[in-house]
């Protein structure tokens, strides 16, 4: 595959192969309702234009071309099939169905490659979503939709949602004409079916979510038994849609990536910083030393299609490393610069060298070089988001025999309400395993329940260290802080944990003490005593 094809060719975690509108500037983002600055030619034959459009994430240009057709145009079998692949990436399913189906039979022979490529989709999501909820801002620029159990999900998401608009659309110059919408499944094999990835892909990577058809698809934090970082999630799959539609899908896997891993803080920091995961830096320290590294073009299709978790890590690694070295060097309006030359089709190693001054392969190199010298983190293995799986303890297979020993046993003298007895067992795998991210939250939460908050803290801030999206420390650390009287940090952390597990009790009940705001504190109230019926928040 030459360079060029594999460049626009995007697919999976990045925004889809079907996937508008305008380009990324260093002037402020378009107003999507201001009038366009050329009128659309009459296109008598919509078909080429129209699936180039989408194709190309110019879906407002798609809708203009069809709508600029006379009615009777527009009633032929070729342009309602059109109009059905709008309806579908507009998020109105069941009708994009009706009408591809009815269109169907009707169509000239060489239409039928486009029905069975992109009916798959289209169905699952009619027939996924047909029970689904909706929740929306009241601009209606924010959708979310959801199975009724998800209800307690949404409102947060929605207001996630909000707040990763804001800072990513200002800081890439590009803003989404809206709606924006979320959808939240339910398991692996429903986002597969609705994202046309294998399950068994999904699985080995650990993917948990992905931007597609003009929507982020997001699996809940609901059937995980520890939830995951789905809050920055959220903020990653929208860097590829916006990046998406800024460049016209011509943007490859390995920018993409680069670009979604580089900002996905940015919501929370106001500025982008390069905050790899402990095993995204050791497995770039590793690789580096074994003169081992990813070629780009191994990203392509997508990430989630790699081999290994391992693989996944690295290349996230890379791909960041050489986005932060660009943002180094010359800021926003660097990155900029680049995704309005990718747009224009030059080839995006040319775009980066015209930018930085200097090849592209020395400059990659040198982007990376740093993590060989870094001191690296323990081994650690990479989340992989097992649904449905009860312990979820993703560090199982690297711990010593002697630690897991003394964590099972502390576990059952736990569930046996034998807290003291517990933390007995856990300082002792803490010995055989004192990096180990679960051992130190359970030993941080035993500490905890013996009153020791200061204690709890430092374990669960070791914790975090070694594993930032360690759901259950994120809580045990509110509640430390709540024990020793920090009231503010408490309610900070509390807001913080649920970013990663919204349906874990106890940061609902720390905020049932510590929010700002009656009508705060008693919704939280509510979803304390809801999810944990005596009000004690999480044992797990």
């Amino acid at each position: 595959m030459s360079r060029r094809r594999w460049i626009r060719a995007v697919v999976g975690v990045a925004c889809g192969v079907l996937l508008a509108s305008s380009a990324a500037r260093s002037e402020p983002p378009r107003d999507p309702a201001a009038a366009p600055a050329t009128a659309l030619p009459a296109v008598v034959n919509p078909v080429e234009p129209v699936l180039r459009a989408i194709d190309e994430m110019r879906l407002e240009d798609a809708e203009a071309i069809l709508a600029g057709l006379p009615s009777a145009r527009r009633a032929l079998p070729d342009a309602e099939l059109l109009g059905g692949l709008l309806d579908f990436y507009r998020g109105r399913y069941a009708e994009a169905l009706r009408r591809i189906d009815a269109a169907t039979p009707r169509l000239p022979a060489g239409l039928s490659g486009v029905v069975r490529a992109r009916r798959g989709p289209i169905e699952a999501a009619a027939r996924i979503t047909e029970r689904f909820e909706t929740l929306a801002s009241a601009d209606g620029r924010y959708e979310v939709r959801y199975a009724p159990e998800d209800a307690l999900v949404a409102p947060y998401v929605l207001t996630q949602l909000a707040a990763a608009d804001r800072a990513l659309s200002a800081a890439l110059g590009y803003r989404h004409p809206g709606p924006l919408r979320v959808e939240l499944y339910v398991d692996v094999e429903t986002l597969a079916a609705v994202s046309t990835l294998p399950a068994e892909a999904i699985e080995t990577t650990g993917t948990i979510a992905i931007c597609k058809f003009d929507r982020l698809m997001l699996t809940t934090p609901r059937v995980l038994s520890q939830g995951y970082a789905w809050a920055e999630t959220l903020n990653h799959e929208l860097v590829h849609l916006l990046v998406s539609r800024a460049t016209h899908e011509q943007t490859p896997v390995w920018l993409h990536e680069g670009l979604a891993k580089f900002y996905q803080s940015t919501p929370y920091y106001g500025a982008p910083r390069l905050a790899l995961a402990p095993y995204e830096r050791r497995a770039l320290h590793d690789r580096l030393i074994a003169d081992d590294l990813l070629p780009f073009e191994r990203f392509h299709p997508s990430i989630a299609l790699l081999p290994t978790p391992e693989d996944a890590a690295l290349a996230y690694a890379e791909a960041a490393s050489v986005v932060a070295a660009l943002h180094a060097h010359g800021g926003e309006s660097a990155v900029r610069a680049v995704l309005s030359s990718v747009r224009d089709g030059v080839d995006p190693f040319e775009a980066i060298t015209r930018v930085v001054g200097r090849p592209f392969g020395a400059f990659s190199v040198a982007a990376m070089e740093p993590a060989r010298t870094d001191d690296p983190p323990p081994e650690l293995a990479p989340p992989r988001h097992r649904i449905g799986d009860a312990s979820d303890d993703e560090d199982a297979a690297l711990r010593p025999p002697l630690a897991t020993r003394h964590l099972r046993l502390g576990d059952m003298l736990w569930r046996g309400s034998r807290p003291l007895a517990a933390a007995r067992e856990y300082e002792r795998a803490l010995t055989a395993a004192p990096t180990d991210p679960t051992i130190l939250s359970r030993a941080g939460r035993s500490a905890l329940e013996g009153g020791d908050g200061e204690a709890a803290r430092r374990l669960a801030d070791r914790a975090l260290a070694l594993r930032p999206d360690h759901a259950p420390s994120r809580a045990l650390l509110a509640s430390a802080y709540l024990r020793l009287g920090h009231r503010r940090e408490a309610a900070l952390a509390a807001y913080d944990a649920l970013r990663y597990n919204p349906y874990d009790p106890s940061p609902h009940c720390v905020l049932a003490e510590t929010a700002e705001g009656a009508s705060v504190r008693d919704r939280e109230g509510m979803l304390c005593r809801d999810l944990a019926p005596q009000g004690h928040g999480s044992r797990r």
